[in-house]
C-alpha cells in the first residue's frame, strides 16, 4: 500500500467523525517534502474521552486491532 493510500485508511475516518488529528513522522516529511521510504503512519489524535466510543466503531475489529474498552481508560 502506498503512503498516501494509507494514511486515507486511517485519516478519512477521523474526518467523517470530525475529529482533530495532525500527521507527523516520514508519512508527513513525504507529503509536505523530502520523499522517503517508510511503511507507518504516525497520527496525533486530540480525543476527548466522551469520543472514543466513535472511534473504536469507525475502525473494524476484522480489520484493525482495537484492545477492549476496559484497556481504553489510563
Amino acid at each position: 500500500m502506498l503512503g498516501g493510500d494509507l494514511l486515507s485508511l486511517f485519516v478519512e475516518p477521523l474526518e467523517r467523525l470530525g475529529l482533530d488529528y495532525m500527521v507527523t513522522g516520514s508519512v508527513a516529511s513525504m507529503l509536505y517534502g523530502e520523499p522517503r521510504l517508510t511503511n507507518d503512519v504516525d497520527l496525533v489524535l486530540d480525543l476527548p474521552p466522551p469520543d472514543a466510543p466513535r472511534l473504536w466503531a469507525a475502525f473494524s475489529s476484522s480489520d484493525f486491532y482495537c484492545p477492549p474498552e476496559d484497556e481504553h481508560r489510563p
